[in-house]
């Protein structure tokens, strides 16, 4: 019984030296670790560029008053009508003329003593107008008042293409974070690799609006001191960097 335990002893020691040597060999023999998740550098780098309006949209609307509905339905339907084919021969598309609002209310007239008297409806009918000529605008307007139009919203001006604008601001912006990068970089004492991980955070519409909704003939005082100026159109990214 002693002789069959001792023949075991070096067969139990060899096994144990294999072991140690194959842990050995895995651990020299693993490649150098990759950089781990989350580190880096990350930074916002921002790009703006400006960019001239090419389209206008604009509300054009009536307001109508009448002791009975349906006259004053009646009168904002002639209207709408009439302002719809003004803008259309001032060079408007037809497509470009949409109802954005049309709302119905009664209204309780009082006395100065607080005694209820008439009942007046009020119809308000509004087309929200997009002028692809900017030049033309006054015109359209002008149209609009002529055919009866006393309300005038807000003009606002856009870009209807911003891709371009976009893409230029995208560049600028990656140029912002490298730049960025590039200085902290410097100041961890680090040599500043690259990108290993970029997201859009976002883009800035190209548009303006100029004025609130306004009595129509006050617009039209107005449009003289109305310029279109340049559009913004910014762009941001986050990117991460990796360190060398």
């Amino acid at each position: 019984m002693n002789t069959h335990a001792h023949s075991n002893r070096p067969t139990l020691r060899t096994a144990a030296m294999l072991t140690t040597a194959l842990l050995a060999f895995t651990f020299l023999g693993a490649p150098a670790a990759a950089q781990a998740p989350g580190t880096g550098i990350t930074v916002t780098g921002s790009g703006t560029v400006y960019g001239e309006p090419d389209v206008a949209t604009v509300e054009l609307g009536f307001v109508a008053t009448a002791a009975d509905v349906r006259q004053a339905l009646d009168e904002a339907d002639t209207v709408l009508a009439a302002i719809q084919q003004a803008v259309v021969a001032s060079g408007v598309q037809s497509p470009d003329v949409r109802t954005t609002g049309f709302y119905v209310w009664r209204e309780q007239v009082y006395d100065r003593d607080g005694n209820p008297g008439e009942v007046r409806f009020q119809v308000r009918h509004a087309y929200q107008v997009t002028v692809r000529d900017i030049t033309k605008v006054g015109d359209v307007i002008s149209a609009a008042v002529d055919a009866g139009a006393n309300e005038v919203g807000g003009i606002q001006m856009s870009v209807a293409d911003p891709s371009a604008l976009a893409s230029a601001a995208r560049e600028l912006a990656m140029t912002d974070a490298r730049a960025k990068a590039a200085e902290l970089a410097t100041l961890g004492a680090v040599e500043l690799g690259a990108p290993v991980a970029i997201s859009e955070l976002g883009s800035a519409p190209a548009y303006s609006g100029f004025g609130a909704v306004a009595q129509a003939r006050d617009a039209m005082s107005a449009m003289s001191s109305v310029e279109t100026g340049q559009l913004a159109v910014t762009v941001q990214v986050q990117v991460t960097f990796a360190i060398d």
